[in-house]
């Protein structure tokens, strides 16, 4: 017994040390590889215009403006693929999804005024509540290049075909502190849907750390042709409803993605290998959201078009073969 862990100690002595003086030992050598991956997110979603109620008349005058606190929630990525005939070229195909909402309840001693509709905006209110989800659907067919420009670094450039759905609502529940007939705010709810398709383009990197820790960046650019669904629903005490529903509309959509974090890679027979990932990620769609405020007439609105980001945390495993 004493003969076999005295053994097995060596041997894994032997392996660590090989492994710590060529740090590119942990690298895969098969010509043919063929992989599956899948990745946590835990992101946190965010948009410039997720204010809601403020005291004051109008949000720039002296007071506070209440906004959702964006919560943390999961999604996944996941994808396979495959090495094309031997060559340093990889296929692959992903699938990303992610789901948030969040809730926020405010009242106050002061006056509570709505930021999201003008003139029911100068209408005084007891309380707001407010609501808003996203829901994320992104398809990606990719092709890279695995590059070797020495051992201490790898770099892979990609592009790919990116498609996208995503949907979203704003609503906020309103109570009027002094009743006005016909021009109280019970509720405002701003939607939107979203599908979109473009080329992508990117490059990863590598850098051995320390034996087979290593340190990874990816970012990439995206720029889709999307079509856009906006409506504003605008209740009143009345029961009576404002639609205001803008014809559907097409728009280039450019999208910025970057991640950075460390990566582990482990190989058995020479050929059955496995690495993981944790790191960072951020994402932004410019001018995504098009959230519409009220003018006061039914066939009018102002297009308040911001941003839309995600980040945080991504654990990602491939088991290659």
């Amino acid at each position: 017994m004493k003969k076999i862990l005295l053994s097995l100690v060596l041997s894994l002595f032997s392996f660590t040390t090989v492994y710590a003086s060529d740090p590119c030992a942990c690298l895969p050598q098969c010509v043919s590889d063929p992989f599956i991956y899948a990745e946590y997110l835990y992101w946190n979603a965010s948009s410039d215009q997720l204010h809601f109620a403020a005291t004051g008349v109008i949000v720039n005058e002296a007071g506070k403006v209440y906004e959702l606190n964006n919560t943390w929630d999961s999604g996944f990525r996941i994808g396979a693929g495959a090495r094309l005939f031997a060559s340093p070229f990889r296929v692959s195909t992903d699938w990303l999804y992610y789901y948030t909402n969040d809730d926020e309840f405010v009242t106050s001693n002061m006056t509570l005024r709505s930021t999201l509709a003008s003139p029911n905006g100068l209408i005084p209110v007891q309380y707001a509540d407010a609501n808003w989800y996203l829901r994320i659907n992104s398809i990606r067919l990719n092709l890279d290049y695995q590059i070797q420009t020495s051992c201490p670094l790898i770099l892979t450039p990609r592009v790919a075909i990116r498609g996208e759905w995503i949907k979203q609502r704003f609503l906020v529940n309103y109570e009027a502190s002094i009743p006005v007939i016909g021009n109280t705010l019970p509720f405002v709810q701003n939607g939107q849907k979203y599908w979109g398709i473009g080329p992508e383009s990117g490059i990863d990197a590598f850098i051995p750390l320390w034996r087979c820790l290593s340190l990874y960046s990816d970012c990439s650019f995206a720029l889709l042709w999307g079509n856009y669904t906006a409506l504003l629903l605008d209740g009143e005490s009345n029961n009576a409803t404002d639609d205001i529903d803008r014809p559907n509309f097409t728009q280039l959509q450019p999208i910025a993605r970057m991640a950075i974090g460390f990566s582990w890679e482990q190989l058995w027979c020479s050929c059955y290998h496995l690495n993981i990932r944790a790191g960072w990620e951020g994402n932004v769609w410019f001018s995504h959201v098009h959230q519409m405020v009220s003018a006061g007439e039914l066939s009018a609105f102002i297009d308040l078009g911001s941003n839309l980001t995600t980040s945080g945390l991504v654990v990602r495993g491939t088991f290659s073969f």
